[in-house]
């Protein structure tokens, strides 16, 4: 029959200046180790990339858009003998920019509305 045996430290006095590492923190060591490691590889990969990018000068289009931007405001003016107020504000947190015309006459134009927006490299308007 194979005989059992029991290891214990009876040696409390440790020549070295750390303290022991409990067994349950010995075995996550590893993981631990593992897990930091790829978080900082991780966020240097992407600290890298973000670095890395050129910033792309932006279109004729985002141009004039951001020119159309400054406008933002009430106008009051005359088109063909017609007195006309126009009121000029960027909407939807600066995706668009709302261009209302209203006249006080009979004739048109009466609350016409152009939503003025950005697609991709292209300023569009839909006019309502």
């Amino acid at each position: 029959m194979p005989a059992a045996f029991n290891v214990t430290q009876r040696n409390s006095t440790r020549t070295d200046s750390n303290p022991p590492v409990p067994g349950s923190l010995k075995r996550c060591l590893p993981k631990l180790l593992q897990a930091l490691l790829i978080c900082f590889l991780v966020s240097t990969v992407s600290v890298a990339q973000t670095e890395s990018k050129p910033t792309k000068a932006p279109s004729d289009a985002q141009k004039a858009f951001e020119q159309m931007k400054s406008l933002a405001g009430s106008w009051h003016g005359t088109i063909m003998n017609i007195s006309i107020d126009v009121t000029i504000r960027v909407a939807s947190s600066g995706t668009a920019i709302l261009h209302e015309a209203n006249t006080d006459g009979d004739g048109p134009p009466k609350h016409e509305i152009t939503m003025f927006y950005l697609d991709g490299d292209r300023l569009l308007a839909t006019h309502y």
